[in-house]
């Protein structure tokens, strides 16, 4: 029966594992195709502006919301290779269990943080959908350029949970190599 429980979740586990790397490929590619739009936006505008005394008012909003999708892909990208924001402090001076065990709780007490704020953030966007705001940018509803913030969180919740996981895989392995 354990083995059966054991099998099933090994797969649920690589499945999430395959979305997570599918994920990572889909920012990866959104954040270098942003990064270009924006520098040809932010050029485009400058020249618009010092040579032809022109420019475009939502160019400016694009731009504002873009910088802000920017930052939060990257740094769901760095949630996934571990380079997010964490207290070092005690855990470069740590060894052995006791490392793991911070690793753990540090992990766990991020993935608590995340569900609150994946709660706040999709309170927050649905409240903006359901008001029907669209000021920022002609023809774009506010709720979908904010969609960007339950997504973090969502999906750094989830990294979290892998880093969890594989963790725990680590130290059963390591533990019955010993």
């Amino acid at each position: 029966m354990f083995s059966i429980i054991k099998k099933i979740s090994s797969f649920l586990f690589s499945i999430i594992k395959k979305i997570n790397s599918y994920l990572v490929s889909a920012e990866k590619i959104l954040l270098c195709t942003m990064v270009f739009v924006l520098l040809f936006l932010s050029f485009g505008q400058v020249v618009l502006r010092n040579l032809f005394d022109f420019g475009y008012i939502w160019v400016d909003q694009i731009i504002k919301f873009q910088v802000m999708w920017l930052c939060f892909i990257g740094a769901a990208l760095a949630s996934e290779y571990n380079a997010h924001l964490c207290i070092d402090l005690f855990l470069s001076t740590a060894t052995g269990k006791f490392k793991r065990f911070l690793q753990f709780s540090s992990n766990l007490t991020l993935g608590f943080v995340c569900c609150f704020f994946i709660y706040a953030s999709m309170d927050s966007v649905l409240l903006i959908k359901k008001a029907g705001i669209s000021n920022a940018v002609p023809g774009v509803q506010d709720w979908v350029i904010r969609a960007i913030i339950p997504y973090f969180f969502a999906v750094t919740f989830l990294r979290v949970i892998i880093k969890i996981f594989e963790k725990n895989e680590e130290s059963e392995l390591t533990e019955s190599l010993e």
